[in-house]
């Protein structure tokens, strides 16, 4: 008999096209229909169930999606927690899994509502002080309430730690996201034999993209034609914590370096944008959304992309050269992961767990978090030298094929729940 998992809650809103988290949690459960039979509970399904017939998906809040706060995240977790006690009433579950973004503010209720049933959480990973970063923690980044919300949090966190330090001791095994999430948290669980390491899945469309291939003449209108020189790239959404203003700078501090030209395309949105166009038109030939209008103008060209759809997105990595991942703070770098697997070598920050992800001077530079000046001398470094940049960019591709292989990734995840 196949074993049966509630999945509670897999996560606020779910759906293909919801953000990485939630695309992230489609793909786990996808791979876990394929052996087990789940009933799934999620704050709103976001279009049709991308899911297979024997997955059963709860929807808590139809309808358009509530105001996210610190609040109706307690909320969810109880509601979740209430709606898995009674489906336990009405089928037998093998186990329980927490597949949702879990911090030292929040845990979950089902060790206090279903003690004897199995407790699996995770993927679980190194938490972001917003106090650090003000402007991620505002309206206008979605987070609702701003910094009065994260020091309330703060405020509470005596009473809402004891929720997530007992779901950790309850839990029977626990899936980190990176080696630095594992130290971070079994500092908090007694037997660390529990936890265990699971890498996000690179998706494979990435590796198969090939690099300096003609794209369509409706990218070429927004994205530009490869022209000479070197072609960088850096991915995010736009806030502080994402170093995005010093990928600006860094390519700013290259152009007097070298006789051709340089190019900085910046993907993604956010409340820093228009501070980081201002920023980038100072000094730099243009900063632009429409990349027809630089033709042969200067040396030096930053452009914003905005959003670019995710299946776009390996076509416009493989136009690059070198990808720029400078955060100041983050868990688990995944545009790293994606730009290695299209051939591109990385300039990164050893932040979080980034050393797991790049190996400093074989498949990238890592480059310690207050060290501007070595960003600029590793990134030039790169901008010089063309067959390093290849030499670097096909030992990138190997390594995310070997260590974050779909595959395996999805095996590891089948045998944690057939071992539980």
């Amino acid at each position: 008999m196949r074993k049966r998992i509630i999945i509670s809650p897999a996560h606020f809103t779910l759906g293909e096209g919801s953000g990485s988290e939630s695309a992230t949690a489609v793909k786990i459960i996808r791979d876990l229909a394929t052996v087990f039979d789940l009933d799934v509970v999620t704050g709103n399904l976001q279009g049709p169930s991308p899911f297979s017939s024997n997955v059963v998906v709860h929807e808590l809040y139809p309808g358009p999606v509530p105001r996210w706060t610190h609040r109706r995240r307690l909320q969810f977790l109880w509601d979740s927690a209430q709606l898995a006690t009674k489906i336990t009433q009405e089928k037998h579950i093998d186990v329980l899994f927490h597949l949702f973004p879990f911090d030292h503010h929040h845990g979950s209720f089902l060790p206090f509502l279903l003690p004897k049933i199995p407790l699996v959480i995770g993927p679980l990973t190194l938490p972001i002080d917003l106090l650090k970063f003000p402007d991620e923690a505002s309206p206008e980044a979605g987070a609702a309430g701003g910094i009065g919300k994260v020091l309330l949090a703060r405020a509470l966190l005596p009473i809402t730690g004891l929720l997530s330090s007992a779901t950790i001791r309850h839990a029977r095994m626990i899936v980190c996201e990176s080696e630095a999430a594992k130290e971070y948290w079994s500092g908090i669980g007694e037997k660390n034999n529990r936890f265990t390491i699971m890498y996000n899945a690179h998706e494979p469309q990435f590796a198969s993209a090939k690099r300096g291939a003609q794209i369509a003449k409706s990218d070429l209108a927004s994205w530009g034609k490869k022209r000479p020189g070197v072609m960088l790239i850096t991915v995010g959404n736009l806030f502080r914590r994402k170093g995005i203003d010093r990928c600006i700078e860094v390519v700013r501090q290259l152009a007097p370096r070298f006789p051709f030209p340089i190019r900085l395309l910046i993907v993604g949105d956010g409340p820093a944008r228009q501070s980081l166009e201002e920023e980038a038109r100072h000094g730099s030939t243009i900063a632009h959304h429409d990349l027809s209008t630089i033709e042969g103008q200067g040396r030096l060209s930053i452009n914003f992309l905005g959003r670019v759809p995710k299946e776009k997105m390996p076509a416009l990595y493989a136009q690059a050269d070198i990808a720029l991942v400078l955060p100041r703070a983050e868990a688990f770098a995944n545009t790293a992961v994606e730009a290695m697997a299209t051939g591109l070598p990385v300039v990164a920050t050893d932040v979080g767990a980034m050393a797991e992800i790049i190996d400093h001077g074989k498949t990238g530079f890592l480059v310690p978090n207050d060290n501007f000046r070595l960003m600029v001398d590793q990134t030039a470094e790169l901008v010089g030298d063309m067959k390093l940049r290849k030499k670097m960019g096909a030992a990138a591709a190997a390594s995310v094929r070997k260590k974050f292989e779909a595959g395996r990734i999805r095996r590891a995840w089948l045998q944690i729940f057939q071992n539980v």
